[in-house]
């Protein structure tokens, strides 16, 4: 069986938005995805500078950072 449809939010490697709510204010962040996911998902993600992020697929290539 196929672990992921696809139909999958977020494909490995893909380019996607991690949204860092602090203080009321929604910082956006460039990030790349580290695994596939659909949404509500957990997933990994890295910045430009490889530092990795866990966050909570909301939509097509949007995260929220957690």
């Amino acid at each position: 069986a196929n672990m992921f449809k696809t139909t999958a939010l977020i494909r490995r490697n893909d380019p996607i938005i991690g949204v860092l709510s602090e203080a009321n204010v929604d910082v956006l962040i460039e990030l790349v995805a580290l695994q596939s996911a659909n949404m509500g998902e957990r997933i990994r993600a890295k910045n430009k500078e490889g530092k990795v992020m866990q966050g909570i697929v909301v939509g097509k290539n949007r995260m929220i950072i957690q």
